[in-house]
């Protein structure tokens, strides 16, 4: 449909909290947002980001998975 870069910036694992600030509510783990991220990238997505709740640990996951499949 384009030739454009597609992104993804999706939310992580909570939600903010008027209260506490941040609550982590684990509906979006790691794990969960993986396998979304491996279907984003099989669809043709390029960039893939991570809005509230994802932390570094989402980005070496996404970087893991990108490698191990040759995707850059």
């Amino acid at each position: 449909i384009t030739k454009r870069p597609l992104s993804v910036y999706a939310q992580g694992d909570g939600m903010p909290d008027d209260n506490q600030g941040w609550l982590f509510i684990e509906e979006n783990s790691i794990g969960n947002y993986m396998v979304h991220a491996k279907e984003w990238l099989a669809q043709g997505v390029q960039i893939i980001g991570g809005c509230c709740g994802t932390n570094p640990a989402y980005i070496e996951r996404l970087r893991e998975a990108t490698q191990t499949s040759g995707i850059e």
